[in-house]
């Protein structure tokens, strides 16, 4: 029994040791806690800050993409109708542009008119 009362004085002893010992080292954790947290709220901050920039960028970014789509669409849509009228009305331009050619180019008699029949004529006999 007296073993125990001596265990228990010396336990009584080195408790409040060890508890100062335990408080010191949970003071220094969470004092180096706080550090971390406040470089990750800075860090969070910047990061912030950056990520506003990013978000600037990429709005412009896509606004000249919608620019681009748009310019491109409306492109299409005039050379689609400007092919279509050129199709639907080929002889037309065709005999206008002839009719240009003969006036500006005449040749001893021969007119371009001609000269293209002529010109498909040999190319079919051959």
């Amino acid at each position: 029994m007296d073993i125990l009362t001596k265990v228990s004085e010396v336990c009584g002893y080195l408790l409040p040791i060890l508890g100062v010992i335990l408080l010191v080292v949970l003071i220094v954790l969470v004092s180096k806690i706080l550090k971390t947290l406040k470089k990750a709220d800075e860090a969070i901050v910047i990061t912030k800050g950056y990520l506003q920039e990013l978000d600037t960028t990429v709005k412009t970014i896509n606004n000249v993409s919608m620019s681009v789509e748009a310019v491109r669409s409306t492109m299409t849509r005039v050379i689609t109708k400007f092919v279509n009228k050129c199709s639907k009305n080929y002889d037309e331009i065709k005999a206008a542009v002839m009719n240009l050619l003969e006036k500006i180019f005449p040749k001893n008699g021969v007119t371009v008119v001609d000269e293209v029949k002529l010109t498909k004529e040999n190319n079919t006999e051959v």
